[in-house]
């Protein structure tokens, strides 16, 4: 099943580079997209075939009640660290940078920049 999860790329990708030849019809290519959405659906199956088997849901409700305190705290943190971030870059940058229109822009701006950055290594 994992296969099948990463299979879609790949088409994707052969459809992108392939695209570059102007031979292919408009046709063919959202046919190609329509298959490689249905193959997606293979990741929601996948998810399916896990929780249909009564120990693997049981273990997953014993361990979401487990810790849904733990979760709910580390939701509210990370959003009122969000929302100082976008407040302190809204207030270090509105002068400087045209970017910055609002707190929500700089805070946006902030989650993005959080959660996309993948070059730093917690050791």
């Amino acid at each position: 099943m994992d296969l099948a999860a990463i299979i879609p790329y790949f088409i994707l990708l052969s459809i992108q580079l392939s695209d570059k030849q102007p031979n292919i019809s408009a046709n063919a290519v959202i046919t190609s997209l329509r298959l490689v959405r249905m193959l997606r659906v293979l990741r929601a199956v996948e998810l399916y075939f896990i929780f249909k088997q009564p120990k693997s849901m049981h273990a997953f409700n014993a361990i979401m009640k487990g810790s849904l305190i733990d979760l709910v705290t580390m939701f509210m943190i990370f959003t009122l660290f969000a929302f100082l971030f976008g407040a302190v870059t809204f207030f270090a940058e509105s002068k400087a940078n045209d970017m910055f229109n609002s707190i929500p822009i700089a805070t946006y701006w902030g989650i993005i920049t959080i959660s996309t950055k993948k070059s730093i290594h917690i050791r």
